[in-house]
């Protein structure tokens, strides 16, 4: 699903700041990346940037969870890898510390890794991308405010809804040509019947399904604490682009047209509120200040939730008490601008150098802990970090689209849910077949899901945390029969993990259904699925049958695409052809 990761273009504009790609870096003067370090060891505040080495020499192939696993055995403590690319065979670690990078170094340079011997050291700081741009002197956009903002969030805004859809099956339908030839390129290395599969009958994208509703149907956004690049007054809206393309200005939200008049209210209501406590909103560049972000959640009840974000590191505990009361007493002052029911504060810690990352805790200040919502028919409580669907309404036809391409049977079929978050698809689809089982690695997902269940007096669904690459396998030999099984997968941006694609592609499962919020990331995948069986990925490849994009996300570029892969019996043509 696309909210499963943060992007620029739906309204999520994230104030997190990134660092460049290191290949930009790696080829950066000596003198001008120790002036980048200088600029980052000039904040008090923590930068892993700091504390990094260049790791070389990596096995081919070699991919990021070898390395966690790698790094892991050899108890080096790091902070973050940065891969660059399947192809190369180097990668940057970042630490927290000097120790930590030291110990790394002495641990890693000159091991022999197989067949390898691995060359570590000292690499240095990426230039802050902000910094780089002042410095660049690029040409300064000058465009409307209203006109760039639109650009970054919705850009088809512009265009009728019919041109919209157009544009989206378009670009659906240029990828499965990719994939279809992919497909028949597999194939015709083996000289078998091929059932008149043609590149014109695989992956058939059919008509794009429309949204039922194309304005004001996000039910979450995040909206960013700045200042006007004008009259420099607080405001509260969407950040004109990302930090990594040195853009911090905010704009407001007043004229978008994807979020509701309630979620333009709270952002107004907060953006006084934020002006009164006299604490300054949080600068990303010199990393002070205080108020970051407002989160807002809603219902099709008009109910909304609230989860203000401020750094807390030198603000006593009594201060963020009466903070939480002001809060409180701010968002729920004016009940006929916006219905808010439930008011969270996040106090987020500055990481200092040498300190480790501890994740925010959500403080409860008042009304519900959960939101309700209903899909199709189903109940489920959203709590303030859970996914969920940003249109409901969209969502709604998604799973019901689902559900009828694969013809469950309430008597046999068993539906295995794979990603599948707080258990919407699995649980939507209970009722319409035998068995439901569903995995996720979030674990706090997993509770949601298992308690959305009891919530729905549901007794035929089960969730489980885990990795899909570790638990597939297990999951496919115990509940996976040819004749009744049907995965559905709805795995993140870039898709799935190789090892879990391998276990479905080793399993019984005769069909699949793949839901992609990106199907050009997930390409990869799907060509592991499709691909005749070999040394190294065995069982028969599944063939892409019927491919349904849905817009769930009007005004944006991006759509969900259903895809349904159906098993090509390969080794059993082979046979019959000896």
């Amino acid at each position: 699903m696309a909210e499963k990761t943060n992007t620029t273009t739906e309204a999520d504009i994230k104030a997190e700041p990134e660092m460049m790609a290191e290949k930009d870096n790696a080829n950066a003067e000596p003198e001008k990346a120790t002036e980048a370090k200088t600029e980052l060891s000039k904040r008090s505040e923590f930068s892993s940037e700091m504390f990094k080495i260049h790791l070389s020499n990596i096995p081919a192939g070699m991919h990021i969870g070898q390395i966690k696993k790698m790094l892991k055995k050899w108890d080096i403590d790091y902070h973050k890898l940065k891969p660059t690319g399947a192809k190369n065979k180097y990668m940057y670690i970042n630490f927290a510390n000097d120790e930590d990078r030291n110990k790394a170094i002495d641990k890693l340079d000159g091991l022999e890794y197989r067949g390898r011997v691995l060359k570590a050291q000292i690499a240095q700081a990426a230039k802050d991308p902000f910094l780089k741009k002042k410095e660049d002197d690029e040409p300064e956009d000058t465009r409307p405010t209203l006109v760039r903002l639109m650009e970054a969030v919705c850009p088809l805004s512009g265009l009728p809804y019919e041109e919209q859809v157009q544009k989206k099956f378009e670009k659906c339908a240029e990828l499965m040509k990719g994939l279809s030839q992919e497909v028949m390129k597999g194939l015709s290395a083996y000289k078998i019947p091929n059932f008149n599969l043609t590149e014109d009958n695989i992956a058939v994208v059919e008509p794009v399904l429309r949204s039922p509703v194309t304005a004001g149907y996000r039910n979450k956004c995040e909206f960013t604490v700045g200042s006007n690049p004008e009259t420099k007054e607080i405001l509260v809206g969407f950040r004109l682009g990302k930090y990594k393309a040195g853009i911090i200005n905010v704009a407001t939200v007043d004229d978008i047209p994807i979020v509701s008049d309630e979620m333009k209210q709270v952002a107004r209501m907060f953006q006084d509120f934020v002006t009164k406590t006299g604490l300054p909103p949080y600068n990303i560049c010199s990393q002070e200040g205080y108020w970051k972000h407002i989160t807002v959640r809603s219902n099709r009840k008009n109910e909304v939730m609230v989860i203000g974000v401020i750094r807390g590191d030198d603000l006593t505990d009594a201060r963020k008490i009466s903070l939480g009361q002001e809060f409180s007493e701010a968002m729920t002052a004016a009940p006929d601008k916006a219905n808010i029911v439930s008011v969270y504060l996040q106090f987020t810690q500055q990481m200092k150098k040498g300190n480790k990352r501890d994740g925010p805790l959500y403080t409860h200040i008042s009304g519900q802990e959960r939101l309700q919502e209903d899909v199709l028919g189903a109940k489920f409580s959203i709590s303030p970090g859970a996914f969920f669907q940003v249109n409901v309404q969209g969502a709604e036809l998604l799973f019901k689209t689902i559900g009828d391409l694969v013809n469950l049977d309430p008597e046999s079929s068993t539906v295995l849910d794979v990603c599948c978050g707080t258990g919407t698809i699995g649980i939507c689809l209970a009722t319409r077949c035998k068995k439901v089982i569903g995995v996720d690695i979030i674990e706090s997902a997993v509770d949601d899901a298992n308690q959305n269940v009891k919530e729905n007096g549901l007794t035929n669904a089960k969730f489980m945390a885990g990795r899909a690459e570790h638990l597939l396998d297990r999951i496919c030999r115990e509940h996976a029969s040819p004749e009744n099984t049907v995965a559905i997968v709805d795995p993140p941006r870039a898709g799935l993990h190789p090892k879990a694609v391998h276990a479905i592609r080793s399993s019984k499962i005769q069909k699949l259904v793949y839901i992609s919020c990106d199907a050009n990331a997930a390409m990869g995948n799907f060509n592991m699925l499709t691909r005749p069986p070999s040394k190294t990925l065995s069982g028969d490849p599944f063939i892409p049958t019927k491919v349904i994009p849905v817009d769930l996300f009007p005004q944006t570029n991006h759509f969900e695409t259903i895809l349904i892969f159906e098993r090509f019996p390969m080794t059993k043509l082979i046979l019959e052809e000896l």
